[in-house]
């Protein structure tokens, strides 16, 4: 499993302010990055807490999992993900981004996620690590974890 993750800014938000040019990049992206959409793109523009958080989410589903992106115009950012169960051209699927949305610096790190079973032992550092479940031992009985957390003991 590979997952893109791009936090990035613009120069101009006017893109990123709008639905229709968040929808056509999740509508395209996945034909462009050789995923199978399984359902339309779904955008809506929100308005946070603080008024300036206003912007556009979406995301589209596809089978090999998913593309989201949320848009902050007034702060010139957007962040988003590209999710998928197959590997794909990551720098391929970060070019078409920033070149859609007019991107003038990113961060952006690919993960790669582990798939349970022989795969893990197998992928070494490519990807994270599990760690082993404590023994029952070790755990206090959920009734004193609850006050504990509550702050009764």
């Amino acid at each position: 499993m590979q997952h893109l993750v791009i936090d990035a800014f613009v120069d101009d938000p006017a893109t990123i302010g709008q639905v229709g040019p968040i929808f056509d990049l999740l509508n395209q992206l996945p034909e462009q990055i050789e995923m199978t959409k399984i359902t339309q793109p779904y955008v809506f523009r929100y308005s946070g807490v603080v008024p300036e958080d206003w912007g556009v989410t979406g995301m589209v589903i596809i089978a090999e999992s998913h593309i989201s992106i949320h848009t902050f115009p007034e702060h010139k950012r957007f962040h988003m993900d590209v999710f998928s169960c197959k590997p794909f051209d990551y720098e391929r699927t970060l070019q078409i981004i920033e070149q859609r949305l007019g991107v003038t610096r990113r961060a952006a790190d690919v993960i790669r996620r582990p798939v349970v079973g022989e795969e893990v032992a197998e992928a070494g550092a490519m990807h994270w690590r599990l760690q082993p479940m404590p023994e029952s031992a070790d755990l206090k009985s959920e009734d004193e974890r609850v006050r504990q957390l509550l702050g009764a003991l």
